[in-house]
Formats: C-alpha cells, structure tokens, sequence
C-alpha cells in the first residue's frame, strides 16, 4: 500500500467520526424552557376581586372570601401539576391551605361567641378543595404525591373541625 492511500483512509475514518458526532448531537434532545402555566384570565380577575375585598371585610364575610380565594388557588395548583410544574403546584397548594387557615381560624372566633354565620359556605369549599385534591392524588406523579396527600389530611381536619363547630350543641360552644 502506498502513503497516501492510508492519508485518504484515515481522512475518511475521520470524516464518518464527525459525522456521527454531529449526528448525535443533532438527536439529543434540547433543554425545555421554563414557561408559566397560562391561567384563565377570568379566574385571574376573580382571585383579584376576591383579595380586594377580603381587604375590606371581617368576620363571617372575610372568612367566605379566604375559602373563595383557597378554592381558586387549588384550581391554579390542579393547572400546575397538569402542566407538569410540580413547584407552582405546591406553592399554590400551600397558599390554598394558608387561606383555609385562616378562614377556620376567623370562623372560630365567631363559634367563640356563639355564632355559626358563614360555617356553611366556607364547609363547601373546604368539601370541594377537599374531593379536588383526592382526584388529584390520582393523577401526579408518584414523588409529589405526598404533598397532595398532607393537603387531603389537612383540608379533613379543617372541615372536621367545622361541622364540629357548627353541629356542637351551644352551651358546649362557649
């Protein structure tokens, strides 16, 4: 064999590596960008009403518009585990707990002072935030299913301790 042969097939090994080099790396697939789940404009606007206005109000009212406002951060959680954003989700789900809290907590002031008005639509919210939340254990991945199943072991107590306060006999309430 003379040289220059070899020089033509080691420049041809050389070519067939770089092609399946760039060819690989043309395959693998890119990074997918970081983008916000898209929220129902209308949804947006209600949950913005609805802050306004807890702003303004106490008592009973105040504690309707926190259990509101909790209903629609669980339906933003639900649209961030769909959209396969498991960290807004959670953050989501957190800020629906924290409303929920406080509503109870505004709800057992009233209970306090022998008062029942508001238990019964800050309960339905709690009821569907609560039947929400085991659809949607069902549905996450496996690893974000703890957080959802604290949420249903909470959003349970919290009820709990509402038909407690709205079924118990008025003497017991004070």
């Amino acid at each position: 064999m003379s040289w220059g042969s070899s020089k033509v097939r080691f420049a041809g090994w050389g070519l067939l590596l770089a092609g399946l080099l760039a060819g690989l790396l043309a395959v693998a697939p890119a990074p997918a960008p970081q983008t916000q789940v898209v929220q129902n404009p209308k949804l947006v606007r209600q949950y913005d009403k609805l802050t306004a206005n807890a702003a303004k109000q106490q008592g009973p009212k105040r504690a309707e518009t926190l259990a509101k406002m909790a209903e629609l951060e669980f339906d933003f959680a639900r649209a961030g585990y769909h959209a396969q954003q498991s960290q807004l989700g959670a953050q989501q789900l957190d800020l629906a707990s924290q409303h929920a809290d406080q509503a109870c907590a505004l709800l057992q002031a009233e209970t306090a002072r022998g008062k029942t008005n508001g238990m019964k639509n800050v309960e339905i919210s709690l009821q569907k935030i609560s039947f929400g939340l085991k659809d949607l254990a069902q549905q996450v991945h496996y690893l974000e299913r703890p957080k959802v199943e604290t949420a249903i072991h909470h959003f349970a107590d919290l009820r709990s301790n509402l038909l407690t306060w709205m079924f118990a006999p008025k003497h017991q309430l004070l």
